[in-house]
């Protein structure tokens, strides 16, 4: 009797010891005013970033080079433009409240262009328009594409962390977004069917939906820390579409008509890279992808006996490169 008295005591003394270490150690771990002091208290939240990306699409042929060697297109090759990589920035502004939610908003602006030049190869070679209406309009002796992006986002941003201790911080936002992207091609054809004719092609998509995604950041020593995130969204958008296309010094118009159309535009983004932090301020930089799914209509004339027959080829936009972001909080 007196031996399961001393085994019961026994068990309760060792189960309220493990109760007390297990407490403390989790008590050890949590966000609160001594272990993580930034994140417990209100104020304004800011952060700067400076971008180099690269847009990356399809479809940017406009000429077709070949040597003559077979009856319709022998051993030759299809002329691209490709953007350039190129400099912009982010900003964001926000409010952090004492319960750690957040709300900010933030703006984006890009732009690039990217150039090219293609020739008919010597002898009985041929350099053929890709972008041209093909009712008598095929063969060049030179061509020149400029093509240019312009990218501008709003954000609406409503952020807060879900998991959060001295080694991580685990957050997940929500919010609107506010997208007008445009794109713009031109190619000058000159020589044989051409007389300095101009193909102009224009297509502009404006849109507002709904984003989300989370973020999370670890540490690993003296305050730099290891960060990666994923995002994505859809946009209600309208994209306009604009082709234009002259000859002989650009006074006969041969093409002149405008699309519209509205549609669903998603999005999907994810970064990933390196930062320290001391205090209420943060560096980190790193490696950015975001891809627009069917973003951009191509249109084309596909037929030279039924003049009107046209296509529109959906194209996705990917930017990538890198980023470096200064973040404070006072």
């Amino acid at each position: 009797m007196r031996l399961s008295r001393l085994i019961s005591v026994w068990i309760v003394l060792c189960g309220s010891a493990i109760h007390v270490n297990s407490e403390e150690v989790w008590i050890s771990t949590e966000c609160n005013e001594a272990s993580c002091p930034d994140v417990c208290q209100s104020g304004i939240i800011a952060s700067a970033e400076f971008l180099n990306w690269k847009p990356v699409t399809r479809g940017s042929d406009f000429a077709i080079s070949e040597d003559g060697t077979a009856t319709t297109i022998g051993v030759g090759r299809i002329h691209d433009v490709t953007y350039g990589s190129d400099t912009g920035v982010r900003g964001r502004l926000g409010y952090q409240t004492a319960t750690k939610w957040s709300v900010s908003l933030g703006y984006t602006y890009f732009d690039t262009e990217g150039a090219a030049h293609a020739e008919r190869p010597a002898g009985v070679g041929q350099l053929f328009a890709t972008q041209s209406h093909p009712d008598g309009n095929e063969e060049a002796d030179s061509a020149d594409a400029l093509i240019s992006i312009d990218y501008s986002v709003f954000d609406l941003i409503i952020e807060r962390p879900v998991f959060q201790n001295r080694f991580t911080d685990m957050r997940v936002f929500g919010g609107v977004r506010w997208a007008d992207i445009a794109r713009r091609s031109d190619v000058r054809y000159d020589g044989r069917d051409f007389v300095n004719a101009l193909v102009n092609k224009r297509s502009a998509m404006r849109g507002a939906g709904l984003r989300m995604g989370t973020q999370s950041s670890w540490l690993v020593a003296g305050g730099f820390q290891l960060f990666g995130g994923i995002s994505g969204g859809l946009l209600f958008s309208e994209t306009l579409t604009n082709y234009y296309e002259t000859n002989f010094d650009d006074t006969v118009v041969l093409v002149d008509i405008q699309h519209g159309q509205d549609g669903a535009t998603p999005f999907l983004e994810c970064q990933a890279g390196v930062g320290w932090q001391y205090n209420r301020f943060s560096v980190q930089a790193g490696y950015e992808l975001q891809n627009w799914f069917g973003l951009h209509e191509r249109s084309m004339f596909v037929d030279d006996i039924h003049e009107a027959t046209f296509a529109n080829i959906s194209e996705d936009l990917l930017l990538t490169g890198l980023f470096v972001r200064s973040s404070i909080s006072w």
